[in-house]
């Protein structure tokens, strides 16, 4: 394992597709109201919403976030990352 980790997994109400495309890179496709579980133990990793709108949830952050199209958020924290699909979104997960 390198010095970046993370793992992706269907949450509960997950519809949609994931593809780890290699060098720390997953590319996922989401069904509207459908959810997946990053779990990151070390390192940071970049989420970013190429198509749709996504609401990401963090571990040990207060705050959530909305994420369009272009968009993207660094995630330093370790544990868990929510990322809801409040449209029919894809999404790109890299270790940074």
């Amino acid at each position: 394992m390198g010095r970046n980790s993370f793992d992706i997994k269907e949450g509960f109400r997950f519809s949609g597709e994931i593809e780890k495309a290699g060098s720390g890179l997953v590319k996922i496709s989401l069904n509207a109201d459908s959810l997946a579980r990053l779990e990151k133990s070390r390192g940071c990793a970049v989420v970013e919403c190429t198509e749709g709108v996504l609401w990401v949830t963090q571990q040990k952050d207060f705050a959530d976030y909305l994420l369009h199209k272009g968009e993207r958020l660094r995630i330093n924290t370790h544990g868990l990352v929510m990322i809801t699909a409040l449209t029919d979104a894809k999404v790109e997960v890299r270790a940074e």
